[in-house]
């Protein structure tokens, strides 16, 4: 009998795998300085009888400088508040005073247990401190978290969903491989390319060949989507995407513009992304990375038309390389290997704030982040030992879990 804790690793892990994604940060230093990001009272039931609750806080590395002002900051706006501490002592606790719930573990030797009594029921987590920011640590929390929400209250707590899978099968989670669900297509513009859908030896999906026409175009399209007849789907049309924000698109590129399509009722929309490449000795070889595809930045791939991308009614999706007016004869040929097509579900609040330093292990922590499909801001300074006001460093952090502007964003302060 699988216990509920371990059905909610095996399901996470069918559906949300970890992602390689590398998104440089936003520096946004005019945040600091102001005054509406400073942190207001929670709009909180005054009726102490009525159901709702406000947001449950654990805040990691509490016992840091700057922790003591993040949990003082936390009262000061109404959260509920849970403390990782390393042990019970009064003079650990002591600092915190009324107001807060303790609960203990050794980040050093994290044990399952103990990190997922700290993280079950919370909203929201605060990394706090120096010491507390290793990206082992964080990793083992966050994976925690995610594993709990699954058990506890299943598919809804995905932060993002699989629409399509070409990874090679894994038969203890599952033996899907979406490749045969794509076929070629080219495009009424042009003619005289050729194109392969292959599969290379990681099971990717492979869109490769040679566009020879200017301005002509091809593209692989999925085949056709239909809604499940469910509430959220009709039946006849195709899949309803409306609770999501966009597509995540995990790929390998020889360094070209592509483009994503997306047919949603009989219009046809776009959103271009640049791949890269890195040196390999003496061979230039594609480079893996996720791209972010938010629905509104698909436009209609007819210019004359008006009409705007609806996520009520998705037919196809799909890829497409075209070539430009005067293209060089080595812009011709094109080579792209998709890993995955996931949508990210809309979440307008962090659900995660890292405050600390500028180190090379906080890029680390930035990608795991990004790659949780969490939503998560980044609080970080130069110099964490020559903060002059950490009561404005912790205000602003504090402030960040339900300010939708910080969402997914890198703040750098001085």
């Amino acid at each position: 009998m699988l216990d509920p804790y371990s059905l909610g690793v095996s399901v996470r892990t069918v559906l949300t795998s970890p992602l390689p994604i590398a998104t440089p940060p936003s520096t946004i230093r005019e945040l600091y300085e102001d005054p509406t990001l400073l942190p207001q009272a929670l709009p909180l039931p005054t009726n102490p009888s009525s159901s709702a609750a406000p947001p449950e806080v654990l805040v990691v590395g509490a016992t840091s400088q700057i922790g003591i002002q993040v949990v003082s900051s936390l009262k000061r706006s109404g959260f509920a508040i849970r403390v990782l501490l390393p042990n019970l002592y009064s003079s650990t606790i002591s600092p915190f005073g009324l107001g807060v719930s303790f609960t203990t573990g050794d980040l050093s030797n994290p044990s399952k247990s103990a990190l997922e009594y700290a993280v079950t029921e919370i909203d929201k987590i605060i990394f706090c401190g120096e010491e507390d920011q290793s990206p082992e640590k964080i990793q083992a929390i966050l994976r925690t978290l995610m594993d709990t929400r699954f058990a506890d209250y299943g598919i809804t707590q995905s932060p993002k969903r699989i629409l399509f899978n070409f990874k090679k099968p894994n038969p203890r989670y599952s033996k899907r491989n979406d490749h045969k669900s794509f076929a070629i297509q080219e495009s009424a513009e042009g003619e005289g390319g050729v194109a392969e859908w292959q599969t290379n030896r990681n099971y990717n999906g492979v869109f490769k060949g040679t566009v020879n026409n200017p301005n002509a175009a091809i593209s692989v399209m999925s085949g056709r989507l239909r809604g499940s007849g469910s509430s959220s789907s009709i039946p006849g049309q195709g899949i309803n995407l409306n609770e999501f924000n966009g597509l995540l698109v995990g790929c390998f590129g020889d360094g070209k513009t592509f483009e994503c399509v997306l047919k949603s009722g009989e219009s046809t929309f776009v959103s271009p992304f640049r791949t890269k490449t890195r040196s390999g000795g003496d061979f230039i070889k594609p480079q893996f990375m996720s791209h972010i595809l938010p629905f509104d930045s698909f436009k209609n791939a007819n210019k004359s038309s008006i009409d705007n991308f609806d996520p009520n009614d998705v037919r196809q999706i799909g890829f497409q390389f075209k070539l430009g007016p005067s293209p060089l004869p080595e812009l011709r040929k094109f080579y792209l290997a998709i890993s995955y097509v996931k949508v990210i579900r809309k979440i307008a609040e962090s659900d995660i704030v890292l405050v600390g330093g500028l180190r090379e292990t906080q890029k680390e922590n930035e990608i795991f982040l990004r790659n949780t499909g969490l939503t998560h801001t980044i609080v970080s300074t130069k110099n964490v030992n020559a903060v002059k006001n950490w009561r404005k460093l912790a205000d602003l952090s504090v402030n960040c879990l339900t300010d939708p502007r910080s969402t997914n964003k890198h703040l750098q302060v001085e």
